[in-house]
């Protein structure tokens, strides 16, 4: 998708309507499409924002800090465990998710507490659905992870 300002020929990979919902993440103000990326029409913020790769990068330096919190629980129930089921497999495809749904909505209905099974993201994490809220006891916060994002072409800095 080509949006453009005026003269202007930046690419953005948003469909118009979208770019034209887009606010300065410092003030909130308009922001305008030029050759550079996206700035900030506010003569008091002027701040700009490149677009890498077609996506704009918005990105306050002032304040775009993000912290995660890690949450833990203890689960009190037998759980269906997939992790070594070969009639599963389709469920741990990590390119779609149609078997997945499906194989929860049997379980339920069946009466199943949850399922445990293997991450498709990590070699060695473990999942956990539980269908029964009241079966997730002693919730308790973990550890917390820090994202600073100074400069919208940087990595973050992660404490």
């Amino acid at each position: 998708m080509m949006a453009t300002n005026g003269a202007s020929t930046a690419s953005v990979a948003l469909p118009a309507r979208v770019v034209s919902l887009l606010a300065c993440p410092a003030c909130g103000g308009k922001l305008l499409l030029d050759m550079e990326g996206f700035r900030c029409a506010e003569s008091k913020c002027g701040q700009t924002f490149p677009i890498v790769n077609g996506i704009p990068i918005l990105i306050d330096p002032n304040s775009s800090l993000f912290t995660f919190d890690d949450y833990l629980a203890d689960f009190r129930a037998d759980l269906h465990d997939i992790h070594r089921d070969a009639a599963y497999a389709e469920c741990l495809n990590p390119n779609s998710y149609a078997s997945s749904p499906r194989l929860a909505r049997e379980l339920l209905a069946l009466g199943s507490a949850g399922i445990v099974y293997p991450s498709v993201r990590r070699a060695s994490g473990t999942c956990l659905v539980c269908f029964r809220p009241a079966l997730v006891t002693h919730v308790r916060q973990g550890g917390s992870v820090t994202f600073t994002f100074c400069d919208p072409s940087s990595p973050p800095l992660i404490s």
